[in-house]
């Protein structure tokens, strides 16, 4: 119950303060995550170290392993004197004593860490590849993935299997609740314009209009720019051309309104599916 009250109280603190910072200033600060991932590991040690499970010295090689890989994600090795050395020793050490302590001393414990070093690439790859698009998102869903090894007990009183924190760990559900929650918002201003008598296709889905004079391109960005011949052009992809510009051009040629679609940071979904998790447990069981 102890671990429980820190880990739900540590993710809701972090994950509510970065998408407030987010909203805010469009940035998140690492010290967030830093602070947040100290707790993690601090519990994931701990944990170990008190548990009725057997735990030799040796397995510790993995969680070792993911603090170093955490670390990774904020030291700027190149400013350190032989600091690309040092990460690739700590490296091949650390994957090397891993790989030792599985093979030769599997447990409960292994196989969970082993698979959460798995997952951390898997969310690296996803960042890597634009599925996440904001490094601060990725962030966020490595500090869960560190921060619940295993699924908490949810509000009805369950915990899933502990398979399942292997093989579909919490940091997959927030990201799946979060994705679908997104879903929401199309929705939202389908009906928002359609009270307000603004239905054109598709922009009454993306956004809203406003007056050109309230536009804010900290927090929104444009969804019609003027073309070649002054008309009304709609923007294929969100953020590709020089709003700042365009927005200037819209002024010269005195539009009253424009269609703006709000800048949301998907990390405020993802702390909207860290709750639905804590209330209803993994994705799939809330299908």
């Amino acid at each position: 119950m102890y671990y429980y009250t820190v880990e739900v109280a540590t993710a809701l603190s972090v994950m509510f303060i970065a998408s407030a910072q987010d909203l805010k200033e469009r940035e998140v600060s690492d010290i967030l995550w830093i602070a947040g991932g100290a707790v993690a590991f601090f519990l994931l040690f701990l944990e170990m170290a008190t548990s009725y499970f057997p735990v030799k010295a040796q397995d510790y090689f993995i969680p070792l392993l993911l603090l170093f890989l955490y670390l990774d994600i904020f030291i700027e090795w190149e400013n350190i004197r032989g600091g690309k050395f040092l990460r690739y020793i700590l490296g091949v050490l650390l994957g090397a004593g891993s790989i030792y302590a599985l093979l030769f001393y599997f447990n409960v414990y292994a196989a969970v860490l082993a698979g959460m070093v798995a997952w951390y690439f898997f969310i690296v790859l996803l960042y890597r590849y634009d599925f996440i698009k904001g490094g601060a998102d990725a962030k966020a869903l490595i500090f869960l993935l560190i921060l619940f090894p295993i699924y908490p007990v949810a509000l009805d009183g369950l915990r899933p299997p502990l398979y399942v924190s292997v093989t579909f760990p919490l940091f997959l559900s927030v990201l799946l609740f979060g994705a679908l929650l997104t879903l929401a918002i199309p929705i939202y201003n389908f009906v928002l314009n359609l009270f307000r008598g603004d239905g054109e296709f598709p922009h009454m889905f993306l956004g809203f209009r406003k007056p050109v004079a309230a536009v804010d391109l900290n927090r929104e960005w444009l969804l019609e720019v003027p073309g070649e011949g002054g008309e009304r052009v709609r923007v294929r992809k969100l953020g590709a051309g020089n709003d700042s510009l365009e927005l200037e051009n819209i002024r010269k040629l005195g539009w009253n309104r424009v269609w703006v679609s709000p800048k949301i940071p998907f990390i405020v979904p993802l702390t909207a599916g860290l709750l639905l998790v804590l209330v209803f447990g993994t994705f799939v069981s809330f299908l």
